[in-house]
């Protein structure tokens, strides 16, 4: 679409960071989009678009080693996550003094994004696809025995082999639009064929976030959270959702899409338009962190 540029910011690495934005004016509100970081965000674009047309500036964001940003893999953790996060809040900040939005898209990318949430007070809403509940393993379909029992073989793997690809099964699905939530891992498939082949740091540094003793995930967020829940999901139970949903203490809205997991992908209208109020609803209930 002609209305996004790029760019590259340097990032406290010497790697630089690939954003792919649409700055309207320093009059307008700000959006920081991310995905799960297995492809480039430009392969989400229709998913992040729709919100120029809401009157937001919008910028996603590849994290270093993933897309176009620079980097490997084998350097990708928590921290660089984290930072490459900050690297571009500090650059909107130099933009405009208007609130920042996060939207954590897919599963993966709004874990990630959630995991942000909880470390800075620097947004002003939070809108997520995916979630986490600290120490639940459900999505993942691992018993909390057996992670105690890999997770810390797993740290040891990633130091030692950083460059590991470990391929990754996508759970079967059979039921409501079965066929265009099959589908569209088929074409991500055709357009990348080691799509699905996870490096092992990606791994580590999601198992960190929903299982280490240090995870920032337990933490509740303090500021007004949307959240979508899709009935049919491969990944998420309907319990899963309701679990985290209660847990949260902030001002919070729980949207049921009644379909697949990737309706984020097939109906993105839907979606930014109910993320695009509920940050303008909701712009001037933020809660500042504690300390």
């Amino acid at each position: 679409m002609d209305d996004f540029r790029n760019m590259y910011l340097e990032n406290n690495s010497p790697n630089k960071i690939y954003i792919d934005y649409h700055y309207q004016s320093l009059n307008e509100m700000n959006i920081i989009f991310c995905c799960t970081p297995i492809c480039s965000v430009i392969e989400f674009r229709k998913c992040y678009e729709p919100f120029i047309h809401f009157g937001f500036n919008v910028f996603a964001i590849d994290f270093s080693g993933v897309g176009q940003s620079d980097g490997e893999m084998e350097h990708f953790s928590v921290n660089s996550v984290m930072d490459n996060f900050e690297c571009l809040v500090k650059y909107i900040r130099s933009l405009n003094d208007h609130p920042i939005f996060m939207f954590g898209d897919t599963g993966i990318g709004g874990i990630f994004a959630q995991y942000f949430i909880s470390i800075t007070n620097e947004i002003s809403a939070f809108a997520q696809f995916g979630n986490a509940v600290y120490r639940n393993m459900s999505p993942l379909k691992c018993p909390n025995w057996l992670v105690n029992i890999i997770y810390p073989i797993l740290g040891v793997t990633s130091r030692l082999f950083p460059a590991l690809n470990v391929p990754f099964s996508i759970p079967k699905y059979s039921g409501y639009n079965e066929d265009k939530d099959n589908n569209f891992y088929v074409e991500q498939k055709k357009r990348n064929p080691k799509i699905f082949h996870v490096n092992i740091n990606l791994i580590q540094a999601l198992m960190y976030m929903l299982w280490d003793k240090k995870s920032s995930i337990r933490s509740n967020i303090v500021i007004p959270t949307l959240v979508f829940k899709t009935l049919y999901d491969r990944y998420f139970s309907s319990e899963y959702f309701d679990e985290y949903y209660e847990n949260l203490k902030c001002i919070k809205k729980m949207i049921v899409i009644e379909d697949v997991h990737n309706s984020y992908f097939f109906y993105p209208d839907l979606f930014a338009r109910e993320v695009a109020d509920w940050y303008v609803d909701n712009v001037d209930k933020k809660t500042k962190l504690d300390g």
